[in-house]
């Protein structure tokens, strides 16, 4: 029973990340200057350059001109797995997964042409980066097959939005927009374990596994932003992406006491005839109070569709998430922002190294602004507990994400 469940942590440990560094939840890194402090909820205000990827309707209601924006966010992640790794024959001992990146996660434009507003951006809305080294000590039943154990997984995780954006003034108080990105991913991971037999003077195990995916394909976004009153305003956006390729390599070197082999030499695999897609359905609502001139309170209800695939890893479950935020002036230069949301789990079904883990997180940030230029440091922590599924068992799992974002932005 031991030897079964070490052979299926092995097996695991390749299988986890298939796609994305997290490829069980919609959020990865909230976007944008005033909506990353007011956890997301933006879709019916949106009237900065950033509304390109929440809802582009809403620049048409603004009144600068944005020559330049950028948000750089460093990220930290961290996810535990209880009571996973064998360390003897009575005991066992916790999984930890880390990760951390620095991401200059947005940069955008926006001016008005003619009738219309007219963004350009640049969107980095998932990244990751881990480094990770597992070392174990693992006695057996059978002393002759008690082991040292070594992991290291290294994976690389980066996924850009790049395109325009167009929003009308329909009327004084409605407004209509869309945005258009090319979407490309790419995911690299390697992946190196090492068993040594330690009573048994020439035993060992190497297996070495890499794996490179690039997806290509194109994201839309539709949105409509109404305004019933000053006090009031409403917005719904419509996103959906379409994936034009989706290919993984893969290759898998083994070597023991006996021989070296190349399992697999550069095979290639058609991640879209699994049933892949990195963009399902998104439908989101929102309002927003314009309390008076320095309070404003906002909402978000965001609608996932499900997404089933004939490869289960790539099922995607639907779901609802909620965003909350206000923003206050205690003077005409300092905006407080603060805001609430839900991340919550994405897994389409349960299959060895996958996990179901819903999040909940609070953001809050502080900025100075001038008639030309504003500026922003905030912070975004998000947790949760749940399980990992390994071996045909559930085991207790926690995560923690922590980012540190800093924004910059100059008006015309």
């Amino acid at each position: 029973m031991i030897i079964k469940k070490i052979s299926i942590l092995i097996i695991s440990l390749f299988l986890s990340s298939v796609c994305f560094a997290d490829p069980y939840h919609y959020i990865d890194i909230l976007i944008g200057e005033r909506a990353s402090g007011l956890g997301g909820a933006f879709v019916a205000l949106s009237d900065d350059p950033s509304g390109a990827y929440y809802n582009p309707a809403g620049m048409a209601f603004s009144t600068k001109g944005y020559v330049t924006t950028s948000t750089n966010t460093y990220k930290t992640s961290k996810a535990i797995f209880s009571d996973v790794l064998i360390s003897s024959k009575s005991s066992s001992s916790d999984w930890d997964r880390s990760s951390t990146s620095f991401i200059p996660n947005f940069f955008g434009v926006l001016q008005k042409v003619g009738p219309v507003q007219f963004a350009f951006s640049v969107i980095m809305p998932e990244s990751d980066l881990v480094n990770q080294d597992s070392l174990m000590d693992i006695e057996l039943d059978n002393e002759l097959d008690n082991m040292k154990y070594v992991n290291n997984n290294n994976d690389k995780t980066v996924k850009y939005l790049i395109g325009p954006s167009l929003a009308y003034l329909v009327k004084d108080n409605l407004s209509v927009g869309a945005s258009l990105f090319v979407s490309q991913a790419k995911i690299e991971r390697i992946n190196t374990q090492w068993i040594k037999y330690v009573n048994q003077d020439k035993r060992f195990t190497h297996r070495s596994f890499y794996d490179e995916q690039k997806i290509f394909g194109l994201d839309g976004i539709l949105g409509v932003q109404f305004m019933p009153s000053e006090k009031y305003s409403l917005g719904a956006s419509l996103t959906y992406g379409h994936d034009f390729s989706a290919e993984s390599k893969q290759q898998t070197m083994q070597t023991t006491q006996q021989e070296a082999a190349l399992v697999d030499i550069g095979k290639s695999f058609d991640l879209l005839e699994g049933g892949f897609k990195s963009t399902p359905l998104k439908v989101t609502v929102g309002g927003a109070y314009f309390y008076s001139p320095k309070l404003v309170l906002l909402g978000d209800i965001k609608y996932h569709l499900n997404h089933d695939a004939s490869v289960q890893f790539f099922s995607k479950k639907g779901g609802v998430n909620i965003s909350l935020g206000g923003e206050f002036y205690p003077t005409m230069y300092t905006p407080i922002r603060a805001g609430f949301y839900t991340n919550r789990s994405s897994l389409g079904a349960d299959y060895d190294g996958s996990y179901n883990i819903d999040l909940y997180g609070f953001t809050s940030s502080i900025g100075y602004e001038t008639e030309f230029s504003s500026l922003s440091l905030g912070v975004n922590y998000s947790f949760g507990t749940g399980y990992l599924n390994l071996g045909n068992r559930k085991f207790d799992a926690r995560m923690s994400d922590f980012h540190i974002f800093f924004s910059g932005s100059y008006m015309m």
